[in-house]
């Protein structure tokens, strides 16, 4: 077999095999069975008809398939034999055969290139210092509690906010009459969460089941007119709110027995449990600084030391950026 590997660029090349008949026989012949045992034909059972008579019917066809196959089989094992490490799919650009006569074969394969980096030392760049805040360390109290509160089914929404309610929401104009063929819609609200409308949780204070309050807000956004300059929009959203139930939220003590629970055994006391959520969250930071450190020397050391990036990768780097965009936009 003759193998003669040619560089096209730094992450591309070309690998060239010739492979005598003698060599690939027996896998053209192997390949060649594995179409005919397809092949059915009035007269004969399926897989059993004799290749003289597939022969007078379809030539060298079967042949010609079958180089193709053992092409890319001989093309992975001259891979492993000579630590080609192509990245990507390789593409067979040449082929040549004729039955009893040798093999020939080309195939173009990318592989992660390989750099003399330069001017990769001295570099000066800003590397942000994150320290753990006591205001992280108590939302993480809070997220727990959270995830640990019980519900009590009430008549009356009290002064404080630790309330979960079910609302029938119907929009309204500004004279509190709703549009024609508004549909009601059923909402849960969670008057402790950070986002409720502050009218929202006002107006339902002291409110019973069944009965009614409205509210309103205005959503402010600015995007590019036109002309790309940037524009304010201001839109006013009127509705009336139906309680169809109240839930009063009860919230846990921070006790050894929920400690326990939530650190599975690790910590008992709140003062421990701080101390854990504080270093866990200092972890985090001190991995993203890590993280932010490296990509900023890539991005210095890329700056100094141009070259060209596998089309494999960079096609996988797009294909994640748009996931990724997708995924936002679902979210928003």
């Amino acid at each position: 077999m003759d193998i003669k590997i040619n560089d096209l660029s730094l992450s591309e090349k070309e690998v060239e095999v010739t492979a005598s008949y003698d060599e690939i026989k027996k896998d053209i012949e192997s390949e060649v069975l594995k179409q005919t045992k397809k092949v059915q034909i009035p007269g004969f059972r399926k897989g059993k008809v004799p290749l003289s008579v597939l022969k007078k019917m379809y030539g060298d066809s079967f042949e010609y398939e079958a180089s193709e196959k053992v092409a890319n089989n001989q093309f992975w094992a001259v891979a492993k034999d000579n630590h080609l490490h192509p990245i990507g799919q390789p593409q067979l650009v040449d082929i040549k055969f004729n039955p009893g006569k040798d093999l020939y074969f080309k195939v173009k394969y990318e592989v992660i290139p390989e750099l003399d980096v330069k001017n990769y030392t001295g570099i000066d760049f800003e590397i942000p210092e994150f320290i753990t805040k006591d205001a992280e360390v108590d939302s993480e109290i809070k997220y727990i509690l959270n995830s640990n509160r019980s519900f009590e089914d009430t008549d009356v929404v009290g002064d404080d906010n630790n309330y979960l309610l079910d609302v029938e929401f119907t929009r309204t104009n500004e004279n509190g009459e709703s549009f024609e063929g508004t549909v009601p819609e059923s909402m849960q609200v969670d008057l402790t969460s950070e986002r409720i409308q502050p009218e929202l949780a006002q107006n339902v204070k002291g409110k019973k089941t069944g009965e009614m309050f409205t509210f309103s807000f205005t959503d402010e956004h600015v995007h590019k007119n036109d002309k790309g300059e940037d524009e304010v929009h201001k839109e006013t959203f009127n509705y009336i709110g139906l309680i169809k139930g109240i839930k009063k939220i009860i919230y846990p003590e921070l006790n050894e027995e929920l400690i326990k629970k939530v650190t599975k055994d690790k910590v008992s006391t709140e003062e421990e449990l701080r101390k854990q959520i504080r270093k866990d969250v200092q972890s985090y930071y001190d991995q993203r600084v890590d993280e932010l450190t490296k990509d900023k020397l890539v991005t210095e050391i890329i700056k100094q030391n141009d070259f060209i990036p596998p089309v494999t990768f960079v096609n996988n780097i797009l294909d994640e950026l748009v996931k990724k965009e997708e995924e936002e936009t679902k979210k928003r």
